[in-house]
């Protein structure tokens, strides 16, 4: 047993459990075995110390007649020479620090019996290689796994809602993670990036098949914060109309994310929610989203175009900094503000459309934009001059202005419904002459079903039509003068 020889080694070891949050530490007076204390409280007896001479360890499932419930806080903390434990089904909880520092533990099964392991519970058990959480446990604690540096693989239940700060950082041998629902993984409340286990595997297994091309379920309505934070086998996600929040770096460094649909609902991309998604090349954003959060798709260096959708007020700080790149941007009117740094280092950048509605460009906005040559401005001169324009933008000071340009601005369109046809009424922001409208019809894989054409007219409305066709997810409706060049924004219509 682990015993204090003195006053002053007391107070010594009582800073020492408290630094390291032992303090709940009991000795207990009886001893079971060659090993094993243990204490007996309203009739049942918790695991509360074992001597370090011990090497592989089988808790009984009672003693003196009674159950044997708990492992007591730092039960086998520091317990070197332990290589294997058997818990038996019963233990429903396991105290903070239990296994704390077992440097030679290769080998611990969790009965299904058990819902609470503590925080640290397993920290620096170098030597352990897998654990199945069971399916009880609803919080797994902060540091609970933290340099288990022999970890190649973990079960995580979908009753757990939230995994805490650094839980499992310093894991580097996880090569993958299995659950059984994704519903409840997009749950879970990650306290930081090294809570969740994916930081290391880069591998998810859902019912022991790698995920790949993702589909969120309907029954989610928020994605939180951390849930795919460094899955790299992911390649294509699509998001339903169920999600109204992609949280903070959900999605961030998926470094072979390729595609992402975001459907009519999502209203809000979080901080740094794509950042570093070096091969994202393809994002269609909802109508619906009217918030992207700073440095959201931050360094996707594939990235070639982007629509913002109508709605947006402001381009948040870093949003696209570095999509080295990034070639075409959609801005719409509803944009005010373009914050520090929004567009810096986009090399690729030769034009850009900026609605009259923006009043504020931050100061690095359009740094190092090497190759803007143009910008399309839908205001005149007075008021690009009124635009308060911070410093380091020198790419766009020195562009070239195209006043009275439009094509920063959205149609008006209005869908109606007859048998055979759906029917837009399309007001161009800009009226030309021998300029046409087109009406796109696509199916959910983006695949192009109807096209029609009419001629545009020089006043008013211009009335186009699609044949209903069966597939047909949404219209995308946009107005190009002479055959050539775009004079409007394209503006999606989705079909229900």
């Amino acid at each position: 047993m682990k015993k204090v020889f003195s006053l002053a080694f007391l107070v010594i070891a009582v800073s020492l459990v408290l630094s390291f949050g032992l303090c709940d530490k009991a000795f207990a007076a009886e001893k079971y075995g060659d090993y094993l204390y243990y204490s007996v409280k309203d009739d049942e007896v918790t695991i509360t110390d074992c001597e370090t001479s011990a090497v592989n360890i089988e808790i009984p499932s009672e003693i003196d007649g009674f159950p044997v419930t708990s492992i007591g806080a730092a039960a086998f903390y520091r317990c070197g020479n332990l290589t294997s434990v058997t818990i038996p089904n019963g233990v429903a909880s396991i105290g903070h620090s239990a296994f704390s520092d077992c440097y030679r533990l290769t080998s611990i099964t969790l009965p299904d019996s058990v819902a609470s392991i503590g925080s640290t519970a397993f920290n620096y058990c170098y030597s352990l290689t897998s654990i199945t959480i069971p399916d009880r446990v609803i919080n797994i604690g902060s540091y609970t796994f933290y340099m288990c540096e022999s970890l190649t693989s973990i079960t995580i239940p979908d009753n757990v809602t939230s995994i805490g700060e650094s839980a499992f950082q310093h894991c580097r041998s996880i090569e993958s993670v299995y659950i059984t629902d994704i519903a409840a993984w997009c749950n879970i409340d990650f306290a930081d990036f090294n809570a969740n286990p994916l930081l290391h595997a880069n591998s998810l297994y859902l019912n022991n098949e790698l995920v790949t091309e993702l589909i969120i379920p309907d029954s989610v309505t928020s994605i939180r914060n951390y849930a795919f934070y460094g899955c790299n086998n992911l390649t294509k996600i699509t998001i339903p109309g169920s999600v109204t929040s992609i949280s903070d770096k959900a999605f961030s460094y998926c470094d072979n994310l390729t595609s992402v649909t975001i459907s009519d609902g999502v209203t809000s991309i979080g901080e740094s929610a794509f950042d570093y998604c070096h091969s994202l090349t393809d994002i269609a954003l909802a109508d619906s989203i009217t918030s992207i959060g700073d440095r959201a798709f931050w360094y996707c260096t594939s990235l070639t175009s982007i629509t913002i959708p109508d709605g947006v007020t402001n381009i948040g700080n870093g949003v696209f900094s570095s999509c080295e790149k990034l070639k075409t941007i959609t801005i719409p009117s509803s944009v005010t503000s373009i914050g520090e740094s929004a567009f810096d280092f986009c090399y690729r950048l030769t034009d850009i459309a900026l609605p009259n509605s923006v009043a504020n460009i931050g100061a690095y906005a359009f740094s190092c934009c090497s190759s803007l040559t143009t910008v399309e401005y839908g205001g005149n001169k007075e008021e690009w001059n009124a635009i308060t324009i911070s410093t380091d933008n020198d790419p766009l000071l020195n562009a070239t202005i195209n006043y009275n340009s439009i094509v920063a601005q959205w149609p008006e369109v209005t869908k109606t419904d007859s048998e055979n046809k759906y029917t837009f009424s399309v007001v161009p922001k800009m009226i030309k002459p021998n300029s046409f409208i087109y009406a796109a019809a696509y199916d959910a894989n983006k695949k192009l079903l109807k096209l029609s054409k009419t001629e545009m007219l020089t006043s008013g409305a211009t009335t186009i039509s699609v044949d209903k066709t069966s597939g047909i997810k949404y219209v995308v409706i946009y107005a190009w003068i002479n055959n050539s060049s775009p004079i409007s924004q394209s503006k999606k219509i989705n079909i229900s």
